[in-house]
């Protein structure tokens, strides 16, 4: 079997879980903080912010090379102010004999880096409210406006921060649309040690959402210090402080997920079933799912069900196929699987583990739209005061263009000059950002193939 570790969601992420110690297999006191795999921040856990509509869960991530049903936590701030965004959420059982260990996928969207665009990360905070001139404890702070970015754990007291370790790789700056992971330990005795994934070095490049942090995929060492300025005791909190300016790009720039806590500096950190996609071909469907680990795994039936909507499934999956499990083995294993003559509709798979003795797991599922789909571009609201949301579907992975004119063929601004995947997108557009007057504009889209153009009206 995997030994997974699920949360209560039954679509939850694979995860293993051990720590081999004088030839047994001991479980570690692991928690999983929050995937937000039910959709939310508002209960388990119960996330607490300054301004809950500041915040929201977005579905699929498109932050690096983009993931599919990550359900990431995204700061979307509303106002188009330069502030600073906080969120937090409290782990009743911190303090422990043995240590703590942290790690979690970060994820920067269409702004680089800067000191008007930083990010801290509370590892442990003796308050919830992150922006108190109170507040104590440990945080990672990444930003800074000269030179290449460096990542830094910070001591933090009266919300005055102390670097006691700064990493010795850097992410280049100006980079967008990045993803890291991030791990930090620590020991009873107060020794700290950061470690990270490997750090992306173009736009577009690095961890995605749905990777989850593991001893050997955040495995490089930034550094390691001694610091017991603050004890970590019970009922602390973890949380983001995000630092925007006022450009809509800045404004929902970043990106948090995976979020784990071990009551153990020497814990293994998670290894993940690491892969899980689904992608329509004509009418056949390609599944290609991968593995880190397994145990007596005798293999995967592959299950489906038809979706009616996105909110409304008709829950009966059905099996139509079998691949045959490596067993036990501790090294990554590639699976796929071909559905054909697959009806047009929408659909989810799911993968049914079966283990040698019978015991089975159910993996996470995926979406997939089967057919004939066409390149879609919308806007909601229009007409609009001030801001409406750009939605456009791609048929295919393709380098595209977005951007706004004027009734007199005068380019406004263009929204989006990048590779996409195909699927599902959307952007906001602020009339304000640009003093546009009342009137009616375009929006056009261009891929590789067409060009579409959606009016746009703008009432004040």
């Amino acid at each position: 079997m995997f030994l997974p570790i699920f949360t209560t969601n039954l679509y939850s992420k694979f995860i293993l879980q051990f720590c081999l110690i004088l030839f047994f297999i001991i479980p570690v006191n692991a928690q999983l903080i929050d995937s937000f795999s039910d959709g939310n921040f508002t209960t388990s856990p119960v996330w607490s912010s300054d301004s809950s509509a500041n915040w929201t869960v977005a579905t699929s991530s498109d932050v690096s090379s983009g993931a599919t049903n990550s359900n990431s936590l995204r700061l979307n701030a509303v106002f188009g102010i330069s502030d600073i965004q906080s969120i937090s959420t409290q782990i009743a059982s911190m303090a422990s004999s043995n240590g703590q260990s942290w790690s979690f996928w970060l994820g920067r969207r269409n702004q680089e880096y800067s000191t008007s665009n930083k990010i801290d990360i509370w590892l442990y905070a003796n308050e919830g409210n992150l922006e108190s001139s109170t507040v104590d404890g440990y945080s990672i702070k990444i930003g800074n406006n000269s030179t290449d970015d460096d990542i830094k754990l910070n001591k933090v007291t009266n919300n005055s921060g102390t670097t006691i370790i700064t990493g010795t790789s850097k992410i280049p700056i100006t980079l967008v649309d990045i993803g890291l992971m991030i791990r930090v330990t620590r020991t009873n005795e107060g020794v700290w040690t950061l470690y990270t994934s490997t750090l992306p070095t173009a736009n577009g490049s690095g961890a995605i959402a749905t990777d989850l942090p593991s001893s050997t995929n955040v495995a490089i060492l930034q550094g390691t210090a001694t610091d017991n300025t603050h004890s970590i005791s019970d009922n602390g909190y973890f949380g983001i402080v995000a630092t925007h300016s006022t450009g809509v790009d800045a404004r929902v720039c970043v990106e948090l997920d995976q979020i784990f806590f071990d009551l153990n500096s020497t814990a293994v950190l998670p290894v993940e079933l690491k892969t899980f996609t689904a992608r329509a071909q004509n009418n056949n469907v390609l599944l290609n799912w991968s593995t880190a680990t397994e145990s007596s795994n005798s293999g995967f039936e592959i299950e489906r069900s038809t979706l009616i909507n996105r909110q409304t499934q008709n829950n009966r999956f059905s099996q139509v196929g079998f691949v045959r499990g490596s067993g036990t083995i501790t090294s990554q294993q590639n699976y796929s699987y071909r559905d054909t003559k697959v009806n047009s509709g929408k659909y989810e798979y799911r993968l049914k583990q079966i283990d040698l003795d019978g015991t089975i797991e159910y993996s996470r599922g995926v979406e997939v739209s089967v057919g004939i789909i066409k390149t879609r571009l919308t806007s909601n609201p229009n007409p609009f005061n001030n801001e409406t949301i750009i939605n456009y579907q791609l048929t295919e992975n393709s380098k595209i263009t977005i951007k706004i004119y004027d009734l007199l063929g005068k380019e406004i601004e263009t929204l989006v000059n990048k590779e996409k995947e195909e699927g599902e997108h959307q952007i906001r557009f602020n009339s304000t950002e640009y003093n546009l007057t009342s009137g009616v504009y375009f929006c056009i889209l261009k891929t590789n193939r067409e060009t579409i153009t959606q009016k746009l009206v703008l009432m004040k």
